[in-house]
């Protein structure tokens, strides 16, 4: 039995603990809540006698080989983010000025999004991104 940890059991509260603990002991930052803040993709799967728990935040994915074949444990909600952006960046040549300025229009629009309801999920300084649905 494979069963989603997000917004419940302890994969979601251990998440929520250690980067707001990370953030409290980094007071080298000036601002924590500028949209440059560290944050990390999560991939965490544990294994129970009875089910295996997973939870996902960002562009990773879990590929988990069963009985029933390959199944994709994934968050996709960052593929829905700056869409437009990420279609331009890729008219054009990497490396050229075009393709730096698409890039950067990208970034920020993801950082726009990034830890907000509308967008995409991320560990950061936020302690609830790992429960959000």
């Amino acid at each position: 039995m494979v069963s989603h940890d997000q917004r419940k059991g302890w994969l979601a509260r251990r998440l929520a603990v250690d980067p707001w603990a990370t953030a409290v002991c980094r007071r080298s930052w000036s601002d924590l809540g500028i949209p440059a803040t560290p944050s990390a993709t999560v991939a965490i799967l544990q294994e129970q006698p009875e089910a295996i728990d997973w939870l996902v935040l960002g562009d990773t994915t879990i590929l988990l080989e069963g009985p029933t074949g390959l199944q994709t444990l994934t968050d996709d909600r960052l593929e829905h983010v700056a869409a437009g952006q990420h279609r331009a960046m890729h008219h054009h040549a990497t490396g050229s000025a075009d393709h730096d300025r698409s890039l950067a229009d990208l970034v920020t629009e993801q950082r726009r999004h990034r830890n907000h309801p509308d967008g995409f999920w991320v560990a950061s300084i936020d302690p609830t991104a790992a429960q959000q649905p």
